[in-house]
């Protein structure tokens, strides 16, 4: 055999080899990235599909870990120019470990003018004692690349967009519990420091936050 027709064999050897993708690091659930706020690239490219039903249908899926260091509103989107697909996007609580859970928040198309018709934005109301799993799928199989967004609006504990009475009220109401109960081991939602304990310090920074705009 000579040396020309042995090289159009190994090309045509390889031309009929399907190349294999390897799958993300964060595939799986129970390997799910941890991450904070800021922006975060990602790839569903060679992605299996490992999480419940959720609000839309969806294959090839990929997990984030994120656990807030303040209660309030968690704006998390792929709304990003780099989106290459369409996303669903799905929060779940991080409940002794498990990742089955029933999602607290879902969204496929989000209605923003600022975002392309095939990303997802979802907002939540969200404790400094636990930790949350976002879980982002590809709608009917689509896979890609993109950006995840997380944003965390403290002090928006009732998640209307803006700190305001109605955030401090609830503050207040688990201040006075935190009197006659101990915040410490029933962690309260409105825990700002993150001392596990509701208590005139997250007052002064609720008071420092009063009237911040959360879009």
């Amino acid at each position: 055999m000579t040396r020309t027709t042995t090289i159009l064999t190994i090309g045509f050897f390889l031309s009929c080899v399907p190349l294999v993708t390897a799958q993300p690091a964060n595939d799986d659930c129970a390997d799910a990235s941890i991450v904070d706020a800021g922006t975060i690239p990602f790839s569903t490219v060679g992605a299996t599909t490992d999480g419940p039903e959720v609000c839309a249908p969806y294959e090839a899926d990929v997990w984030f870990r994120f656990r807030p260091d303040q209660g309030g509103t968690l704006i998390v989107s792929t709304c990003s120019p780099a989106l290459t697909f369409d996303t669903v996007l799905s929060i779940f609580v991080n409940r002794n470990q498990r990742c089955d859970n029933t999602p607290l928040a879902c969204n496929d198309d989000a209605i923003d003018p600022n975002c392309p018709p095939s990303g997802s934005t979802v907002r939540l109301v969200v404790r400094s004692d636990r930790t949350y799993l976002i879980h982002v799928g590809g709608f009917d199989g689509r896979t890609g690349s993109g950006e995840l967004t997380i944003r965390l609006c403290p002090g928006d504990f009732d998640g209307d967009g803006s700190v305001a009475l109605t955030d401090l009220a609830l503050l207040l109401q688990e201040l006075w519990f935190s009197v006659s109960a101990n915040c410490g081991i029933e962690a309260c939602g409105t825990d700002l420091d993150g001392d596990g304990d509701v208590d005139l310090v997250d007052v002064a920074i609720l008071l420092s936050l009063f009237g911040t705009y959360c879009p």
